[in-house]
């Protein structure tokens, strides 16, 4: 049995238009999601360097640092409020918020909550 040249005309362009659309799709949805996770990692790396310089400086000076790049990478309001805790034996420090941001996408509606920590010995 011989199938035809025109029985299989537009087989190969659905094919490859479907596979466009799911893969455009995934990028979409990655970027959308990855960005969240993305300000995550950079948050909790500039509450590691606030932690690393935070035995020559105040809670205060420490506080407005990190509200201020929380600021500018345009998280939530809550991402701002930042607790800090030092403690004697050993000297060290934890830094820590909590916040949630929603998404919106086609067929997901959802709230991610996120609660980064630092802990460090000065």
């Amino acid at each position: 049995m011989v199938i035809s040249a025109r029985t299989r005309r537009g087989v190969s362009t659905l094919g490859c238009l479907v596979s466009l659309l799911v893969m455009g799709t995934a990028v979409y949805y990655g970027m959308t999601l990855g960005k969240l996770w993305w300000r995550y990692y950079e948050l909790v790396d500039k509450m590691k360097s606030a932690a690393r310089f935070a035995g020559n400086e105040t809670n205060e000076q420490v506080l407005k640092q990190l509200q201020a790049d929380a600021k500018e990478m345009g998280l939530p309001a809550s991402a701002q409020q930042f607790r800090i805790v030092r403690t004697d034996a050993p000297r060290g420090i934890t830094i820590s918020t909590a916040y949630a941001e929603r998404v919106d996408l086609p067929f997901l509606h959802r709230a991610f909550s996120f609660k980064p920590t630092v802990t460090l010995r000065l």
